[in-house]
C-alpha cells in the first residue's frame, strides 16, 4: 500500500507516534492518560484500574488463561484491531456506555513488553519447533529453544505496531526499562555502562518507528528541586543516560508527564502552529473510502 503525504503543511502533534520508557510506576500510563480523548487503551499490564475516574478513557484488559491452556491474549488484541480498522466505534467493541459513534482518537499499548510475552507464549504453544516445554503434573511452561522463537516474537510486535500506526489515530506505546551491561558483564561479575535502555534491549528495534521516545523517572519536584518529595518526569531530549530521548515538539529537556500541557507549550513557542483552542483531537471520517487526518479544532 502507497500512503502520499505532502509534508509541508502537517505538524508533529497531529500524529503523535510517541514511545514511552521507563520503570514500573514512573508515571507512563498516567502521562499517556493526558493524551488527546477518547482514548483506547491495550491493557497487558492489568492496571487499568489506577487510572479510574477519567472520563474518555477506556480500557480492554487481556490476559492469558492458566499457563496448561492456549493463550488467548495476543489474538483477541489483534480481533480488537481488526474491528478498529473496519471503523468500529467504541460501542461496536463493547462499550455500552460510550456514545454511539465515538471512536477513539488515541491507541495506547500498555505495555509493549506484557503484549510481547503473551505473543511469545501463544508462537511457543502452538510451534513444538521453537520451543522447550517443562510439565509440573497438569501444568506445563515453555520456554524460547532457539532464536527462531525470539525472531517470532519480534516479527509480531513489528506487524502490531505497523497496524496500529496505520490507523488514523494517535500512537503511545509503553515499554519497561533495564540498566544496559557493558561487554565484558558476567552473569557473576554484572558491569553497567550507566546508560538505560528497553527491556529486553532487542526492542531498541521498535524505536525507528515513534517520532518521539521518552524517558520516565521519577525524580525531586521540578518546581522545588530541594524537596525530598518525588514526582514523575518525562525526559524528551538526550543526554548520556539516555541518548535515545528524543521529541519532535518544542519541548524542554525534562518535563512534567502531561501531554496536554506539553502540547500547550509547543504552541505557545510556536505561534503559527497555535490553534485557537487545544485539547481534543476530532473524531476521524471516513470520506471516499479514505480516512481523512486528525486535525485539533
Amino acid at each position: 500500500m502507497i500512503e502520499l503525504n505532502d509534508l509541508a503543511d502537517q505538524q508533529p502533534y497531529e500524529k503523535l507516534q510517541l514511545l514511552e520508557i521507563g520503570k514500573e510506576k514512573s508515571g507512563k500510563s498516567w502521562c499517556a492518560a493526558t493524551a488527546p480523548k477518547p482514548i483506547l487503551i491495550f491493557d497487558f499490564d492489568l492496571r487499568a484500574k489506577a487510572l479510574s475516574g477519567r472520563n474518555g478513557v477506556y480500557a480492554v484488559t487481556l490476559r492469558d488463561p492458566a499457563p496448561h491452556m492456549q493463550p488467548t491474549a495476543f489474538n483477541e488484541m489483534l480481533s480488537v484491531i481488526t474491528q478498529l480498522e473496519q471503523g468500529a466505534d467504541l460501542r461496536a467493541l463493547g462499550f455500552t456506555k460510550a456514545p454511539p459513534g465515538l471512536k477513539p482518537v488515541t491507541i495506547v499499548t500498555d505495555s509493549i513488553t506484557t503484549m510481547a510475552r503473551s505473543a511469545s507464549r501463544y508462537a511457543l504453544y502452538t510451534n513444538t519447533d521453537i520451543r522447550r516445554r517443562l510439565s509440573f503434573g497438569s501444568w506445563s511452561v515453555d520456554f524460547a529453544k532457539n532464536f527462531d522463537a525470539w525472531n517470532a516474537e519480534m516479527t509480531t510486535i513489528e506487524s502490531v505496531i505497523l497496524r496500529l500506526l496505520a490507523l488514523p489515530t494517535h500512537l503511545i506505546a509503553t515499554l519497561h526499562e533495564e540498566e544496559e551491561k557493558s561487554e565484558d558483564s558476567t552473569p557473576d561479575k554484572k558491569k553497567f555502562t550507566g546508560q538505560i535502555g528497553p527491556f529486553p534491549a532487542r526492542y531498541s528495534l521498535l524505536f525507528k518507528y515513534f517520532n518521539d521516545v521518552w524517558h520516565f523517572d521519577n525524580a525531586p519536584s521540578m518546581s522545588n528541586p530541594s524537596s525530598t518529595v518525588y514526582e514523575s518526569r518525562a525526559q524528551c531530549r538526550p543526554d548520556y543516560r539516555c541518548p535515545w530521548a528524543v521529541t519532535t515538539l518544542d519541548l524542554d529537556q525534562f518535563e512534567k508527564p502531561n501531554i496536554e500541557q506539553m502540547l500547550s507549550k509547543h504552541f505557545t513557542r510556536n505561534p503559527k502552529s497555535s490553534r485557537p483552542q487545544l485539547a481534543q483531537a476530532t473524531a476521524v471520517q471516513e470520506v471516499g473510502g479514505a480516512v481523512s487526518n486528525i486535525t485539533y479544532k
